[in-house]
């Protein structure tokens, strides 16, 4: 499913449901869809996860890598 080429991990996909729930939460806040308590315990609910999980994977991108695709530059 996940493939260590796409850069598709765990953590990847948490970091962009937290960017995504950073720009919706206050607009469903704005326009009534959500009160304000649960649109902040949306946003605190990713950037927990997205903070607190690991990277995940023993192809992380580091400076060192001998694979160009996987350097760190």
């Amino acid at each position: 499913m996940f493939s260590s080429k796409t850069g598709h991990d765990i953590k990847s996909i948490l970091i962009n449901a937290w960017m995504i729930a950073l720009f919706i939460a206050p607009l469903l806040w704005f326009f009534e869809v959500l009160p304000l308590k649960h649109c902040f315990s949306l946003f605190s609910t990713f950037y927990g996860l997205a903070y607190i999980w690991p990277p995940m994977g023993w192809k992380r991108p580091h400076p060192y890598s001998d694979m160009a695709h996987n350097r760190i530059d």
